[in-house]
């Protein structure tokens, strides 16, 4: 997921690399899974994630010196619930937009963009900018929180799921700030309630927490 520009990768990174677990279904030691781990890796695909991790720990503890144990579990954990329907309320400032980027260059082919602001209050620290779907734009805030969130109702206008071509297609487009939020991950103080709550305030939709039960990967400091 990130790196530190100086050849070293962050634990979690490097698991999530190697297993495909996500970072968002990993728990445990903050710091640790935050630790910067050097070194040119080399891994056999397609082995289970299991025989990764017991591979990888033991390269951890041996050649990084790196007191680290995973634990692979099924157990309840807090996951985001999103439900609604979709109703575009532009902050001040912010519209829906109509442009032909869809294929990367400019012609006739329309499409609207309801531009959205996430995270920061600061427009000027609002530097990254992507498009498309609501399922899209509902994966980068499960990276930002940082936690599972699952669709589970979510209704969507016409004009985003008709597939007529007489329909103009409908996007979405938001601005972050990628770096900081980042950098709250790594100090561990994300106000996740601050990020959903402005996302529901320009979407009409809700998000809630509840425990479900899945798979987590417990990265702890080995005694």
């Amino acid at each position: 997921m990130f790196g530190d520009g100086k050849g070293r990768q962050y634990l979690e990174s490097l698991v999530q690399s190697f297993t495909r677990i996500p970072h968002y279904d990993m728990r445990g030691d903050h710091k640790l899974k935050w630790t910067r781990v050097p070194g040119d890796w080399v891994v056999r695909d397609g082995v289970a994630p299991e025989k990764m991790l017991q591979g990888l720990e033991a390269v951890l503890r041996d050649e990084c010196k790196l007191p680290v144990r995973f634990r692979l579990v099924e157990e309840d954990r807090p996951i985001i619930v999103v439900k609604g329907k979709y109703v575009y309320r532009p902050l001040p400032g912010r519209s829906t937009v109509t442009e032909d980027r869809k294929y990367g260059y400019e012609g006739d082919d329309l499409q609207d963009y309801d531009q959205l602001d996430l995270y920061e209050h600061d427009r000027a620290g609002l530097t990254s900018v992507r498009s498309g779907t609501l399922a899209q734009l509902l994966a980068d805030v499960r990276m930002h929180v940082a936690r599972p969130l699952i669709d589970e109702g979510v209704q969507l206008p016409e004009d985003m799921t008709s597939k007529k071509p007489s329909k103009r297609e409908h996007f979405l487009e938001w601005r972050s700030k990628t770096a900081r939020i980042f950098e709250a991950h790594e100090r561990g103080d994300l106000d996740e309630a601050a990020l959903l709550k402005r996302v529901s305030e320009q979407t009409g939709l809700t998000f809630s927490k509840e425990m479900r039960r899945g798979r987590v990967l417990w990265i702890e400091r080995a005694e």
